[in-house]
């Protein structure tokens, strides 16, 4: 395994290098999230999949966690992935979705 340090602005590595990418709570933290993530599937392969899981704990109710992860969801889609699914999970004191 190799470990590097990079901004997904610019991934270090050449197209289609990877089957699978995985986010855990930075995506709200991106620059610039549509950029970004066709910086991401630069590097996927054509079938790859890219997990992002999000706590947005700065929501204050499960009606604004449920339209974070459409507007997610959304912004996926726009830049070209495919079959995007959005898995919903309730928390006792704050709540969680993952795409």
């Amino acid at each position: 395994m190799e470990l590097r340090r990079a901004s997904v602005e610019s991934l270090p590595y050449p197209d289609t290098a990877f089957d699978k990418a995985f986010s855990s709570n930075t995506f709200q933290f991106w620059p610039d999230q549509a950029k970004n993530l066709q910086e991401v599937r630069r590097v996927l392969k054509t079938d790859g999949t890219l997990a992002i899981v999000l706590q947005p704990r700065w929501a204050k109710t499960d009606d604004e966690v449920r339209t974070i992860a459409r507007e997610t969801a959304d912004k996926l889609t726009a830049a070209g992935f495919r079959q995007v699914r959005v898995e919903y999970k309730p928390m006792s004191n704050y709540s969680g979705i993952s795409l």
